[in-house]
């Protein structure tokens, strides 16, 4: 692998293992949301550009985008759960910068753990129980944070791939309530804390 004092290009997409969010509802008005707004983020990918500054050190600036996949349910505490017929993906579009600190095995493979903090625009669409709205869609911007370890293997000594786990945390998940017909204000009920666990795989070159 090159010592360092290069640029390079990645793409990579990731799969989901696990989304964790802790809903909230603070209207203190029946009936209470416990959970239905997110459920899984299904797949995401990304694009960056970054330097390494030498053979240990290196950043890189990342665009993403991933789908979180919308609940099929909406549960209260004191009433029956709602049904979910009708609900766009949520999108989360990420601005992240990483930093990752590299340990060289071989002139073949490398190891890292990374950590990363950005901004997040979290985008929610509109839910129906046939014809029924439910709530309505909002866009938030959020503080990103991620941590992740992985491997890179160099087909050549400007080019390879790489894969790992990472843990990100996006935010919250916002929606405005649906009154009479009409959009309300910023709801109480939302998810806190988007969560998502994933195994990332790429391509980079370096140049």
């Amino acid at each position: 692998a090159d010592a360092g004092g290069t640029w390079f290009g990645a793409v990579d997409f990731s799969t989901n293992l696990s989304t964790d969010v802790s809903p909230e509802d603070n209207s203190g008005v029946a009936p209470i949301y416990t959970s239905g707004i997110t459920d899984d983020i299904d797949t995401s990918w990304g694009i960056g550009l970054g330097y390494r500054y030498n053979s240990n050190i290196a950043v890189a600036l990342r665009y993403e985008q991933a789908d979180l996949e919308a609940g099929s349910v909406i549960n209260y505490v004191s009433a029956a759960s709602t049904q979910v017929t009708s609900s766009s993906d949520t999108d989360v579009t990420n601005i992240m910068l990483e930093g990752l600190y590299i340990f060289p095995y071989s002139d073949q493979l490398e190891f890292f753990v990374l950590g990363g903090i950005g901004e997040a625009e979290i985008e929610t669409h509109a839910a129906f129980s046939g014809n029924n709205q439910l709530l309505c869609g909002y866009t938030n911007t959020e503080t990103s944070t991620r941590v992740g370890i992985g491997g890179t293997y160099f087909m050549s000594q400007n080019s390879g791939f790489y894969g790992g786990l990472t843990r990100t945390e996006y935010g919250d998940v916002i929606i405005r309530d649906e009154s009479s017909g009409a959009c309300a204000g910023v709801s109480a009920a939302k998810d806190n804390d988007l969560e998502s666990d994933d195994f990332r795989v790429g391509y980079f070159i370096s140049f």
